[in-house]
């Protein structure tokens, strides 16, 4: 896509933003297939102790949990998003897709600014969880940890009052990416 494709054009106007219901109740969906996730690496690390001992440093904790956990979740969103479909699950199960402001199908690279975007808050919130469990008394870590905190939550904050005050219902990782969240048939 050339910039010139990229600048502001006209939503489609056959499309109208989702409601924030149907956008909460696809997140719970799609975070129900998470905790399936977790879940079976939960059970891998039972039945290989091994994987555990990444788990003991924060050198090595916030590391493994970006390839275990943060880049597998993001995939699926920055895949299923820029497919055919427009959606992860939970979004078609609601009947919403994600589209480019002029209706088109989100590329790759946009769909994966996106996800990029949308996934800070839960990255700084990782950080902060691998700091207060292995901090160990640790005060700078500690102050650390109540920093990756606070900005997790401003950021969510900052999300969520985009999104109630926009007329289309864009967060900050729509406009990153020139997209929205619309109703679609269900199916």
């Amino acid at each position: 896509m050339t910039v010139a494709e990229r600048t502001v054009q006209p939503a489609d106007q056959a499309s109208s933003p989702a409601p924030i219901i149907r956008r909460l109740s696809a997140f719970a969906l799609d975070y129900l297939l998470v905790l399936s996730y977790l879940s079976l690496l939960t059970l891998a690390g039972l039945l290989f102790p091994q994987m555990n001992l990444w788990f003991r440093r924060l050198s090595t904790a916030h590391r493994a949990s970006f390839f275990l956990v943060t880049l597998p979740i993001s995939l699926y969103f920055v895949l299923a998003e820029a497919s055919s479909a427009q959606a992860t699950l939970g979004k078609r199960w609601m009947g919403i897709r994600v589209q480019l402001w002029n209706g088109g199908r989100l590329s790759l690279p946009a769909s994966f600014i996106r996800t990029a975007i949308k996934f800070t808050p839960w990255e700084f919130g990782h950080a902060a969880v691998w700091r207060f469990t292995l901090a160990r008394g640790n005060a700078a870590q500690l102050q650390s940890a109540n920093e990756f905190l606070a900005t997790t939550w401003v950021l969510i904050a900052l999300y969520l009052i985009c999104i109630a005050v926009d007329s289309r219902r864009r967060a900050p990782y729509d406009f990153a990416s020139l997209s929205q969240v619309v109703s679609s048939p269900r199916g």
